[in-house]
């Protein structure tokens, strides 16, 4: 049996009830995200070691605390100004799955991780800072910002992708870059 970290439990189940006290207009749902995305800066730590099983469920719970539950918090206040803009908290959502899927597959930051967002949103509602046209413009920035490969430093400091000199191109590399593993 895989080994299953308490922090990922933690996370996981944090955002599940921040989505159900968000889907009842509780602001209570933002200081248990708040409290999820420290578990997940502490289970982000412990997963550097972890099975391949333990990464994966660690996704699964971020995509809940960081990407379901958000959408459910921003959700009740742009419907009550206009149904339509229902698409912004579903935009969020993809970004965020796309984010984390991305983050999985290549174990590199390319934009804004989602967790991010687990102190943001939280913040401009505990902060009284939560009006519609902050949050669709926070939506917006965010999903561009989760969604797009921005090429961001890691947590090591350095670059996935660094400027070369014009006579070291390579042909499959993007325009000026090159991947640091093949330097």
């Amino acid at each position: 049996m895989k080994r299953l970290h308490v922090t990922t439990v933690v996370t996981t189940s944090l955002g599940f009830l921040a989505a159900l006290l968000a889907a009842s207009a509780d602001a209570r749902a933002a200081y248990l995200i708040f409290v999820a995305a420290f578990a997940y800066v502490i289970e982000a730590l412990m997963m550097r070691k972890a099975d391949e099983f333990s990464v994966r469920l660690g996704s699964l719970g971020a995509f809940v605390a960081f990407g379901v539950a958000p959408s459910m918090i921003v959700l009740n206040v742009l419907l009550a100004v206009h149904p339509a803009l229902l698409v912004l908290p579903l935009l969020y959502l993809l970004a965020a799955a796309i984010s984390i899927t991305r983050y999985d597959l290549s174990r590199r930051l390319t934009g804004l991780p989602a967790a991010v967002n687990g102190f943001v949103i939280p913040a401009l509602l505990i902060a009284d800072f939560f009006t519609a046209t902050i949050v669709a413009g926070w939506l917006i920035l965010s999903s561009a910002l989760m969604a797009l490969e921005l090429g961001l430093r890691s947590r090591k400091g350095r670059s996935e992708y660094v400027v070369k000199e014009p006579a070291e191109e390579k042909k499959d590399a993007p325009d000026g870059f090159v991947p640091l593993s093949q330097w």
